[in-house]
């Protein structure tokens, strides 16, 4: 992209004027402008965050969510990256900041739900969160960045479970089981099936 079609992308569009809305779309030209303003100084504010995404891919041992990885809804994208432990991109961050600037622009008159979700459309979606976050510890701490096969992982967190008289899971489940059911949740968590029509 050259300066020229840079600049007429970004011309109005700043975040501090809430411009972008809670659109894969929107989510999608961020991208491309944050990609395109490394290449020229006129725009510090997107090539900073480019540059920032680009030093964590770079050295974070930590993996980084793949940014073209777009659900329909950014917020609920952006709260599933929080939940899974990944960074979630500039992109994403710019789009739900401006959300929240045009609600505080309007002085807070604006619904939230609308700001989000559109006019007159409520949550689509209700979260069950007993369900998603039954294994989310064993995910997080547990399973993250360790060497040793999920079998001796799950073994050793049965045993602290029990240890501590933590009654997430039944005292009598063997370690087959559990790693069946975290197996379906992970799988559950990536269809979305933790989200209930309302």
């Amino acid at each position: 992209m050259n300066i020229d079609e840079l600049k007429k992308l970004v011309k109005g569009k700043a975040i501090f004027k809430g411009a972008y809305e809670n659109t894969p779309e929107d989510v999608a030209e961020v991208r491309e402008i944050l990609k395109s303003s490394v290449e020229h100084d006129e725009f510090p504010y997107y090539s900073g965050f480019e540059h920032n995404w680009n030093l964590l891919e770079e050295f974070s041992s930590h993996d980084n969510i793949e940014r073209e990885q777009m659900q329909s809804n950014p917020l609920i994208h952006f709260l599933w990256c929080i939940e899974s432990g990944f960074y979630p991109p500039p992109e994403l961050l710019i789009v739900i900041a401006s959300c929240f600037r045009a609600h505080i622009i309007s002085g807070g008159r604006t619904n939230l739900s609308e700001v989000f979700f559109g006019k007159d459309k409520q949550y689509e979606y209700s979260l069950d969160v007993k369900k998603i976050t039954k294994y989310m510890d064993f995910e997080l701490k547990w399973v993250k960045g360790k060497s040793d096969s999920l079998q001796i992982v799950a073994e050793q967190y049965l045993l602290k479970c029990s240890e501590s008289n933590n009654d997430i899971f039944n005292e009598t489940i063997d370690v087959e089981s559990f790693l069946r059911g975290y197996r379906r949740w992970k799988s559950d968590l990536e269809t979305q099936k933790y989200f209930k029509k309302v």
